[in-house]
């Protein structure tokens, strides 16, 4: 079945044009889902999502047993937990240390 996009001035719509391949690859990898997902996670959570993601790779490629990643992701949820907890913590801190130098002005 022919392609049905629109064509370029070169004859070729983007996903064929043989001089577009490099765009094609920066378009899809900028816009994707998980690169904006990845500019929105904390800095400090960003190296135990790469561990995961090479985790997976691994078991796909048989490197490593599913158990083991299974038990990575484990320890990286409860490390997820205690690092959000703190921030929360430090967040309500600064909220409530700011809620009472407004009470103390009034």
């Amino acid at each position: 079945m022919p392609c049905t996009a629109n064509a370029g001035s070169d004859g070729f719509c983007i996903g064929h044009s043989p001089g577009a391949t490099e765009a094609r690859r920066r378009g899809g990898s900028a816009t994707s889902r998980a690169a904006r997902a990845g500019k929105l996670l904390p800095a400090r959570l960003r190296p135990i999502a790469d561990i995961l993601e090479n985790a997976l790779q691994e078991v796909h490629d048989g490197v490593i047993e599913p158990k083991q990643a299974q038990a990575m992701a484990s320890v990286a949820s409860a490390l997820v937990r205690v690092i959000t907890s703190g921030e929360l913590e430090e967040r309500l801190r600064t909220l409530e240390e700011g809620a009472k130098d407004a009470r103390s002005q009034s």
